[in-house]
């Protein structure tokens, strides 16, 4: 019986596999979100609580690749989200 392969990204040499500083996304003169940072590392599961519009769906969106921030940086893997989407998905 083989052994099964591990997933590529269980053995990802970097300790935060999602890393998320400084980001703000405004609609318009509307924030959605304000200077947001968090990181979450590999194996672990992350989830927003909060109210109604305070932005969670947007801040989960961002590093997925849409829609972009206004400022701040988001980084999945490694590979900058702003810079390069698809080398990240």
């Amino acid at each position: 019986m083989e052994t099964p392969t591990p997933h590529p990204l269980l053995e990802w040499p970097l300790s935060e596999l999602i890393e998320v500083q400084g980001l703000s996304k405004y609609f318009g003169a509307r924030p959605a979100i304000i200077d947001l940072t968090f990181s979450v590392p590999r194996g672990q599961v992350l989830g927003f609580l909060g109210p109604h519009g305070a932005g969670k769906s947007t801040a989960m969106r961002i590093p997925a690749g849409y829609p972009g921030a206004t400022s701040g940086a988001a980084c999945v893997a490694g590979h900058d989200r702003k810079h390069s989407s698809e080398e990240a998905s």
